[in-house]
């Protein structure tokens, strides 16, 4: 018994001494700790810097009750820790806690806005403005930045550029002379689309304060983003140009300023500056191309990080260069190493297209569109096979879709025109036209836009005569002389003037046994009252033409003016089974049944002449409604007046002409439209966007009014009932009736 009590004694005695070492380093390591003076003193710094940083975020925010709860909080977590360990080191806890919190927080806010601000452009300009961004939205120890500058980072954050342009305006002039309040301003522009606006501001930057590489960068690739989206091509070139001299990141500088390149390739017809300061810069086309090429070696020098998509472009330096297989054996080897890549399939879609393959060209285009593709190309090609497979409401969205992205595309204003003159819409044709020979004023247009000018409903002769002359200044063939001799023939008609038939058929007689001039020979003796040779030529058009509609219904006039009304008809009905689309065939052909007296058949004709201007007042409605979503107003504009051409008072049309006036600023003319609408049968959108405009007006009164209505016809309908909750003009929406 004394052995085992001993022993028991003994094990005590040790647990004793083990707890009153563990307590003894305990207070030593505690006592050192609180004894040192630097441990200290950088606890109370670093507490003073998270707790003052804290306050600041909630002053900054106007947030009092949140910064007394953080307060009462902070102080019961440092009330605890100092019960677990003493003062200092209960500070030091709670400081890195709170500091974490801020850095998430801000962290979080900065990524939101690098996210919202490159979501507006193609994958390379966000790639490019994520690297802009790098590092600018990053939390900083102690931020005095103004409340308003703190702010307009938010809304930025929140995808309100609106917002924070004016709280940037509100910023303080220290604010407004530093580099990021510039730099968010621009941002905010880029949101907003106004790419000049934020060039202006960047270009407002002094040497002084970009002469960091960093912030160098940060500029130039905002800039290369705003010349790429306003087409500045060699603009955009001279940003790398100037980036790579820097030598900031040339592995993917390099890589950039040779897709730019290789961009340039595709439109540098297009835009003639950017033709001549090709050659002015490098002699030559291939020597351009070569440059291309060595920018994408020189990229692959500095690692694998881009090889799929070099390899592509590549591939399409050397299709540019008609070696075709080459660029195929690129194409191929880049889609082994990144299968769905845009620019392979945009490609591949582009040889099926010239081997006239257009299932295949089909496929390929519009994958390559899935797949991400943000220039115009894929468009314009599905544009041109769809306008060869007579798939003409097809072929003008494609060629819109294209023309929003690259403006100076003229032959897809072209395609347009084409597709709208085959089916005899001669006004939308002539606007096609016209913005195509603003562009690139081509023959084939000045042709093309004169042949509409005779044809339409309300035809413009001397505009007609005065566009074939402009065509035989640039190509002066059979067809336009001819073309010539009808449009003075018919404005000597129009002003009483005539010809001796020797001296009309000594015109014609270099052209007379030419069968396809027959029907514009008719015409041209039709016009000077010639009427049995007229007859004459367009029988022997009809006789030699596959596709005689134009002539039969020629023809036509002369049989109705004769008193040959049955034959007349039977000419137009023929005309209009091969051309069902046609207005003026309709119009011609109620003119005779009222003739004959037939009420039944001009009432079926008078029900098909409506039925097909409301399909005309769809389809261009359509388009408008298209173009609208792509804010580009001044088109969607043009699409809405030549829809009311054909109704003129469709409501659905009038909203929405009336949204295009609002956001051009044209608050009376919205109103005008919309009240034409209510006159004629409003909906609850057309009573809603009317207290919109009334509410920027500033007649809240009347507004309210508006919304109240807009809510009574359609409940589920909730933007009236937030409205007129906040009344305020900044949370406008104008919204467009897209029903059919």
């Amino acid at each position: 018994m004394t052995c085992r009590q001993g022993d028991r004694e003994k094990a005590l005695l040790e647990i004793r001494m083990s707890h009153l070492t563990e307590e003894y380093i305990m207070e030593n390591i505690m006592e050192l700790i609180n004894g040192n003076i630097y441990f200290n003193t950088i606890s109370l710094v670093i507490g003073m810097i998270s707790f003052i940083q804290e306050a600041l975020e909630r002053w900054r925010e106007k947030n009092w009750r949140k910064l007394f709860v953080e307060a009462a909080v902070l102080s019961i977590a440092l009330a605890a820790f100092c019960g677990i360990v003493s003062f200092f080191p209960a500070v030091l806890i709670v400081a890195f806690f709170v500091l974490g919190m801020t850095f998430h927080r801000r962290k979080k806010c900065g990524g939101n806005t690098k996210a919202i601000v490159c979501g507006k452009t193609d994958g390379q300009i966000q790639d490019l403005l994520s690297d802009a961004m790098e590092g600018e939205y990053a939390p900083r120890l102690l931020d005095f930045s103004e409340s308003s500058f703190k702010n307009a980072e938010q809304c930025l954050a929140e995808n309100r550029p609106k917002a924070a342009i004016r709280y940037l305006n509100a910023c303080r002039r220290k604010e407004k002379n530093q580099l990021r309040y510039v730099t968010r301003y621009a941002d905010a522009l880029i949101m907003l689309e106004n790419y000049e606006g934020a060039l202006a501001k960047l270009n407002s930057l002094s040497a002084r304060q970009i002469n960091k590489k960093k912030r160098y960068k940060s500029v130039m690739v905002r800039k290369a983003a705003c010349y790429y989206n306003l087409n500045r091509y060699m603009d955009e070139l001279d940003c790398y140009d100037k980036i790579i001299a820097a030598n900031y990141k040339p592995e993917k500088y390099y890589y950039y300023r040779g897709k730019v390149k290789t961009r340039l390739l595709g439109k540098y017809h297009y835009v003639k500056a950017a033709e001549r300061a090709i050659f002015e810069s490098y002699g030559s086309m291939q020597s351009f191309v070569d440059s291309a090429l060595g920018d994408f070696e020189k990229a692959l020098e500095y690692g694998d990080k881009y090889k799929a998509e070099i390899l592509s472009y590549q591939g399409s330096c050397y299709y540019h260069l008609k070696e075709r297989q080459k660029a195929l054996d690129l194409f191929y080897e880049s889609e082994s190493l990144r299968e769905k890549f845009e620019n392979n399939h945009v490609y591949f879609g582009i040889y099926f297209y010239e081997s006239e393959k257009f299932g295949e060209a089909k496929t390929y285009l519009e994958n390559g569109i899935a797949y991400g593709a943000s220039d115009e190309v894929p468009y314009l090609y599905l544009a041109r096979i769809c306008y060869q497979e007579k798939e003409y409401d097809e072929a003008i969205r494609h060629a819109a879709k294209a023309l929003s992205l690259f403006s100076g595309a003229d032959e897809c204003h072209g395609i347009q025109g084409d597709c709208y003159r085959d089916k005899k819409m001669y006004g939308e044709a002539i606007t096609c036209y016209t913005r195509a020979i603003d562009l690139n004023p081509k023959e084939s247009y000045y042709r093309s836009r004169a042949n509409c000018y005779y044809n339409k409903s309300d035809s413009e002769y001397r505009k007609a005569l005065d566009d074939i002359m402009e065509a035989i200044k640039i190509n002066d063939c059979e067809y336009n002389r001819v073309s010539e001799m009808v449009y003075r023939s018919k404005i000597d008609h129009a002003e009483g003037r005539s010809k001796d038939l020797a001296e009309i058929e000594q015109a014609v007689k270099p052209y007379a046994e030419n069968a396809k001039r027959y029907n514009d020979i008719g015409l041209i003796f039709y016009h000077y009252g010639y009427l049995d040779e007229a007859e004459k030529y367009y029988r022997k058009a009809i006789q030699h033409g596959k596709n005689s509609e134009s002539e039969r219904y020629n023809l036509s006039y002369i049989l109705r003016e004769t008193g040959r009304l049955e034959e007349a008809v039977e000419h137009l009905e023929t005309a209009i089974a091969a051309e069902p689309m046609n207005l003026k065939y309709y119009t011609r052909l109620e003119k005779c049944y009222r003739d004959l007296g037939d009420t039944a058949k001009e009432s079926e004709t008078q029900l098909k002449i409506r039925h097909l201007k409301e399909t005309y007042l769809k389809i261009n409605k359509e388009n408008g409604d298209a173009v609208y979503r792509l804010g580009k107003y001044y088109a969607a504009e043009k699409y809405y007046r030549s829809a009311l051409e054909y109704i003129p008072q469709d409501p659905a049309v009038l909203n929405n002409l009336s949204c295009v006036f609002y956001y051009q600023e044209k608050y009376g003319e919205a109103v005008e439209r919309l009240e034409q609408a209510i006159a004629k049968k409003g909906n609850y959108l057309v009573y809603f966007n009317l207290g919109n405009c009334c509410l920027r007006m500033g007649d809240t009164e009347r507004a309210a009014s508006n919304y109240r209505t807009s809510q009574k016809l359609s409940s589920g309908f909730s933007l009236p009932g937030q409205m007129l909750q906040s009344l305020d003009p900044a949370e406008i929406e104008m919204v467009i009736d897209s029903q059919a």
